[in-house]
């Protein structure tokens, strides 16, 4: 019976494996406790909580309401998928027919996505007639057709630039997709990846005279100010009243023969995020291809609580392990220290953990620590605790702190003392507060020589005099005591603004590379190399 049992659920993972075919585990847990539609290579996801209401249309059909819906567009082939854009919506309805899935104005088929929008104007107004942002990750690098006339011209995409090129391309195989038979696109993007996307857009007005201005006849791929990536755009002014305005998207994939071509590993490291999360919306294989392209490596805190339902979903040291195993050129691991003995909401877990626990901690490759006295008072410099430091101290094991305001047991003061008795553990302190926080920290930043401070907060909390607490620690000398720290908790692909505005206020305060290289990686790097190695003994 035991032997059937085996066989059996053998049989099961296969079956799923040949269904899915693709690295389903590593979308964002949302997009799978969610709604997640395939048609063939095409697939879209809700990544929200909706109230559904199921009706019996005919025999064989039925319809789901949602309503306010964040829609993403993915494209799955034997062993990957990737995401190519998403938008916000209102969402009519859901209809299956054949093979055509239809969403409020949306068509999934297995030849691609159709978009339709249409613009009735009762009186006289301004809209966005297309704002649909590409994946940054995805789509960085990646290099864009598009006709005027019989001129080709090709433009290269980039976070916060599109700028034209002249490169070699095959001119037969381009003119031949501008000629498909079931799409005419206005563009045509080959990602790095080797993905070829196809885009057509028709915009249909009317009579132009009812429309003041119009920024495109179809609609424009421009960078919108943020940076936050290559978007299609257009946008009427001035459009009088009882103008209707017909807008048409259609997108399709062209899979290239060598596609997935390996991600080209980055061999310098450029950014080294002390402070990232993995959370319900974390795509693991986006974060990781991010973090490959642009040589960034990841300090993964471990926390697991709840904040209600479909909301964000902390999943612990054992999903910190699981990408730390699967990924370990990108993901550096610091485990979860429970300090508090009664557990907190959301986190049933009592502690304080003891020595044991992080051994066996750094004995599974945690580099550092992650304390986790959040929704308490638990006070850090408590003597209680130092057994558990001087375990840490042993092993060289670099400790981040939630710091609290102060008054509370994890103020940053409360850390600096840590930091004071216990001169072998490279302490950081994750945040920050106000002004007179700041100068608080000040004097233990000057003195320990163990003690830093992440970015979070210092570019917001402000002096009397309007300067930032970057400029304020900068101007006293420290800028060796700052460490990059992101704090991410959903989505990482912020992470590439994150890393451009962060240099960029660094260089403006006028720091020298040298000095900016020490913030954003090599400190960091030189605190974790430092951990004594698990087969030392």
């Amino acid at each position: 019976m035991e032997k059937v049992r085996v066989i059996l659920f053998i049989f099961i993972i296969l079956f799923l494996n040949m269904t899915y075919g693709f690295e389903k585990q590593d979308l964002p847990r949302m997009e799978k406790r969610l709604k997640f539609f395939q048609r063939g290579h095409y697939a879209i996801s809700i990544n929200k909580v909706f109230q559904e209401k199921v009706v019996q249309e005919s025999e064989g059909q039925q319809k789901i309401f949602y309503k306010d819906a964040k829609v993403n567009f993915y494209y799955i082939s034997k062993e990957w998928y990737d995401k190519i854009f998403s938008f916000d919506m209102d969402i009519a309805g859901l209809i299956n027919e054949e093979d055509i899935l239809t969403l409020g104005n949306i068509k999934l088929s297995s030849n691609g996505i159709r978009i339709e929008n249409t613009y009735q104007f009762d009186k006289e107004s301004s809209c966005i007639l297309c704002y649909l942002p590409l994946y940054p990750i995805r789509f960085d690098d990646a290099i864009c057709y598009k006709k005027e006339g019989d001129k080709i011209i090709q433009l290269l995409l980039k976070p916060y630039s599109i700028t034209p090129i002249n490169e070699p391309y095959d001119k037969e195989k381009i003119e031949k997709l501008f000629n498909s038979e079931d799409i005419k696109p206005n563009y045509i993007i080959k990602t790095e990846e080797g993905l070829w996307t196809l885009w057509e857009f028709n915009l249909d007005f009317g009579d132009k005279s009812n429309i003041s201005t119009l920024f495109s006849t179809t609609a424009s791929l421009i960078i919108p100010s943020g940076g936050i990536g290559p978007t299609f755009y257009n946008y009427a002014t001035g459009v009088k009243p009882g103008t209707k305005i017909n807008f048409l998207i259609k997108a399709k994939v062209i899979e290239d023969e060598k596609f997935p071509i390996p991600i080209k590993r980055n061999p310098n490291i450029t950014l080294f995020d002390t402070h990232i999360h993995i959370t319900t919306l974390t795509d693991l294989r986006d974060s990781v291809i991010m973090a490959r392209k642009y040589g960034f490596k990841y300090g993964l805190l471990s926390i697991l609580y709840n904040e209600g339902p479909y909301k964000r979903l902390f999943l612990g040291d054992e999903d910190m392990f699981m990408a730390m195993e699967r990924y370990p050129d990108v993901f550096v691991g610091l485990g979860l220290w429970q300090m508090n003995e009664n557990g907190f909401p959301g986190f049933p877990r009592k502690g304080p953990d003891d020595v044991q626990h992080i051994l066996n901690l750094w004995k599974k490759g945690c580099k550092g620590i992650k304390t986790l006295e959040k929704f308490s008072n638990v006070d850090v410099s408590d003597p209680k605790f130092d057994s558990v430091y001087k375990k840490i101290a042993e092993l060289r094991m670099p400790i981040v702190f939630h710091t609290e305001p102060e008054g509370k047991g994890c103020s940053n003061t409360k850390v600096a003392q840590v930091a004071e008795k216990f001169p072998q553990i490279p302490v950081i302190m994750a945040h920050l507060y106000n002004e007179e926080q700041l100068e608080k920290i000040i004097p233990y930043l000057k003195k320990l020589p163990n003690l830093y401070i992440q970015h979070i907060h210092l570019t917001y909390v402000k002096t009397k005099d309007g300067k930032t607490a970057l400029q304020r620690l900068v101007e006293e000398g420290l800028s060796e005591k700052i460490i990059f720290g992101s704090d991410l908790q959903d989505d990482h692909s912020s992470l590439i603004s994150n890393y451009y505005n962060f240099r960029n206020e660094l260089k403006k305060i006028g720091l020298s590379d040298r000095e900016i290289e020490k913030i954003m990686f090599k400190t960091a790097e030189e605190l974790f190399s430092k951990v004594k190695p698990v087969n030392s003994d």
